[in-house]
């Protein structure tokens, strides 16, 4: 199935797994998609209010050219302050002082390949061998290997300044002892589970009273209409809470007890762009650990900046190849074995990609054989990036999010309820001597978003113009 979804295939009891899946099947296309989609996914209860999942990525080692001690010079002689001239003319096997933006991850005898460096016309690649690195000045000694060219590069520019260096290996002699290694362990992501509880309540003449519009009472209509508001009000967390606990009295017994909150889709990808715990307001280290990480938060160019999972578009309209590559981005890190994405988005953004990819895009219905009876309509574009599956969701038909979009990478998340607190009705709760009946629905839940990378959200797109 797409999205990630499991197989119902030789599972009787499959509909009937989980309350929110019931619902689900009842309403497919009613008002909370996240969590029913979810609900068809692999669930996991946490024994714990607070869990935790270990992130790693395979990151290259790489870094940039900055200036040295005078402004817009890289390159300088070996063991000297003094620049290597205003162009260089680079000789195979002499040693040159290079100033990098990082050299923590390097050693001696790591390649190193510098690439665009510019010429007085066009631009070339250099290669380097480490000799030595001084970690305090950010600066490395190393052999230049070869360019391809006799032409002078350019020293005494901005152009040179920011250029992508890229670790190609070793070059270790005959002999040779070899170093002393790389390793980076996991980071550890944190989430808390939220309490949510929607109560109902009537008299018990009320109970027995028959309505005009059902005979058998107001009961069953207030079961479902609580019900709804219950899974809305956990769709909107799992898109828009933010990560936090706190303390709170039992007003029954006056001791001090925990209140806390899950961060949801959008409060994980400001923490992605955020980047480091190094900077201002990051948790983790999604990006690096240090200073150097960027914080994108403040970014607008999603082309030069293509770590961007929050894109604000402030109802400006961008053109088609502007948001073909808006839609590119999430794709750089995926989950599903069928390269999708899900977009929920508002009816203002769903028009406004029907009004100009009409010709790509078709109605689909995600059910199979297994699936019959369930009926989860969506508009699919296929694309050279993947399968973007398109769906309005019902609550972002208001003002704040009709124009605004999430992709979301289904194999990438996951629900956590605590142990038997999934999604549940508490039956007759009410006090003892109360002439009435009180029931409530209950959840308490978290959510685990693995690799933020892979989601992304759109706000207030304006149009998609040719």
């Amino acid at each position: 199935m797409p999205l990630g979804l499991v197989n119902s295939e030789n599972v009787d009891n499959f509909w009937s797994a989980n309350t929110r899946r019931k619902i689900f099947y009842s309403y497919p296309n009613g008002t909370a998609p996240l969590a029913g989609l979810l609900s068809l996914t692999t669930t996991d209860s946490t024994p714990q209010p607070q869990f935790s999942w270990q992130e790693k990525r395979w990151v290259g080692i790489r870094t940039t050219t900055k200036a040295g001690l005078t402004a817009n010079c890289v390159f300088y002689n070996t063991g000297t302050t003094t620049t290597a001239g205003a162009t260089v003319a680079f000789a195979a096997g002499t040693v040159y002082r290079i100033y990098l933006t990082s050299v923590a991850d390097l050693q001696t005898d790591d390649m190193i390949k510098i690439f665009r460096a510019p010429l007085s016309s066009g631009h070339t690649e250099l290669s380097f061998r480490v000799n030595s690195k001084d970690g305090t000045n950010n600066f490395v000694e190393a052999e230049f290997i070869a360019s391809g060219t006799s032409a002078a590069v350019t020293n005494n520019a901005s152009t040179i300044v920011g250029l992508n260096v890229v670790h190609m290996g070793s070059a270790y002699a005959e002999g040779s002892r070899s170093r002393s290694g790389r390793y980076s362990f996991p980071s550890t992501i944190t989430n808390y589970t939220q309490i949510f509880k929607t109560p109902f309540e009537m008299t018990r003449t009320a109970l027995k009273a028959p309505l005009t519009y059902d005979k058998s009472g107001a009961y069953k209509d207030m079961l479902k209409e609580s019900g709804i508001n219950h899974l809305a009000g956990i769709e909107e967390a799992m898109f828009f809470g933010d990560r936090r606990t706190t303390v709170a009295e039992d007003p029954d017994t006056g001791e001090t007890v925990s209140r806390r909150h899950m961060g949801g889709l959008l409060w994980f990808l400001k923490q992605w762009e955020i980047g480091t715990t190094a900077n201002t307001g990051g948790l983790f280290d999604y990006r690096g650990t240090t200073s150097a990480v960027p914080d994108l938060t403040a970014q607008t160019d999603y082309v030069a900046y293509r770590d961007k999972r929050v894109i604000r578009l402030a109802g400006a309209s961008v053109t088609l190849d502007q948001f073909d590559l808006i839609e590119a981005l999430p794709f750089q890190k995926t989950n599903s074995t069928e390269w999708c994405k899900l977009c929920l988005a508002g009816a203002g953004y769903i028009s406004k990609v029907n009004a100009r990819l009409k010709k790509d895009v078709q109605v689909t219905q995600m059910r199979g054989e297994q699936y019959e009876g369930w009926d989860f309509k969506v508009t699919q574009r296929t694309g050279l990036q993947g399968d973007i599956y398109y769906k309005n969701h019902p609550m972002f038909n208001n003002d704040e999010m009709y124009n605004s979009a999430f992709y979301i990478d289904l194999g990438y998340l996951k629900y956590r309820p605590l142990d038997d607190s999934d999604t549940d009705i508490q039956q007759l709760i009410q006090a003892n001597d109360a002439d009435k009946r009180k029931d409530q629905w209950l959840t308490e839940c978290g959510l685990e978003i693995v690799n933020p990378e892979a989601h992304m959200f759109v706000d207030n797109l304006g149009g998609i113009s040719l």
